[in-house]
C-alpha cells in the first residue's frame, strides 16, 4: 500500500497543524521538562497527551512525585538507546504500581528531549499497520523500525512542505489562531529534525482515518 497519500492529507496541512500545536501548548512543556519540572508541570504534559487517566492516583502530589522521578532517571541512562529507554520507563511506571504505557513514556521522554524518541501512539500505530509495515502486537522497537522506514520514504515530501510553509503561511494566518512567531523563526524551525518528524507523527494520526 502506498505510504504518501497528499491527496487526503496534505502534508502542508500537517506542517500547520503541527504548528499550532507547538506554539500554543508543546513549546511551553518542552520548556520546563526539559529542565527544571515539578509535578504541576508533569500533570500538564499527561493531561496534554491524554494519558494521565492511565496514572492512579496523580492527584496526590506522593504519586506525581514518583511518575517525575520516573522520568528524571530515565532521562539520565544516557548510554542506552533510546528505544530502550522508552521501554525501561514504560516497565518502571508498571513496576511502581502503574500500567505500562509505552505510550506515555514515549511521549514524555519526547517532551523532555524530542529526538530521538519516536512517539508511540495507537493511531500512528494503526496507520503503519494498514500500510502493511507493522505486524499487531508487535513492540516498541518493531515499531520505531516501521516508523523509520516509513518516515525515510515521505520525507522528501515533508521537506518539499516545509520549505514552502513560511510563504505559505502569511495567508494562511487568517484562517488558524493566532501565532506569535516570526516567518524568519519559522525558517529555522523548520529545519530542525524534530519539527520534521512531529509533522509526520500528524500524517500518520490523519492517515489512520483514511487508510
Amino acid at each position: 500500500m502506498s505510504i504518501i497519500n497528499p491527496a487526503s492529507i496534505p502534508f502542508e496541512f500537517c506542517a500547520i497543524r503541527f504548528l499550532i500545536m507547538w506554539e500554543s501548548q508543546e513549546k511551553r512543556l518542552n520548556a520546563v521538562m526539559s529542565k527544571n519540572a515539578d509535578i504541576k508541570d508533569l500533570r500538564a504534559a499527561l493531561a496534554y497527551f491524554k494519558v494521565a487517566r492511565n496514572f492512579k492516583g496523580l492527584g496526590l502530589d506522593e504519586t506525581a512525585k514518583k511518575i517525575l522521578n520516573l522520568v528524571q532517571n530515565a532521562r539520565q541512562s544516557k548510554n542506552i538507546p533510546s528505544e530502550r529507554r522508552v521501554v525501561d520507563l514504560a516497565e518502571s511506571f508498571l513496576a511502581n504500581g502503574f500500567q505500562m504505557n509505552l505510550s506515555a513514556a514515549s511521549k514524555l521522554l519526547w517532551l523532555s528531549d524530542q529526538s530521538p524518541y519516536v512517539i508511540y501512539d495507537s493511531r500512528t500505530v494503526s496507520s503503519l499497520s494498514k500500510m502493511e509495515l507493522l505486524s499487531r502486537g508487535s513492540g516498541y522497537a518493531e515499531f520505531c523500525l516501521a516508523w523509520k522506514k516509513a518516515y525515510r520514504k515521505c520525507l522528501p515530501e515533508i521537506r518539499r512542505a516545509l520549505n514552502g510553509l513560511p510563504n505559505e503561511l502569511p495567508s494562511a494566518r487568517k484562517f488558524i489562531p493566532r501565532l506569535e512567531i516570526s516567518n524568519e523563526a519559522i525558517q529555522l524551525m523548520v529545519k530542525k529534525p524534530w519539527f520534521r518528524e512531529r509533522v509526520f507523527d500528524v500524517y500518520l494520526w490523519e492517515m489512520s482515518d483514511y487508510i
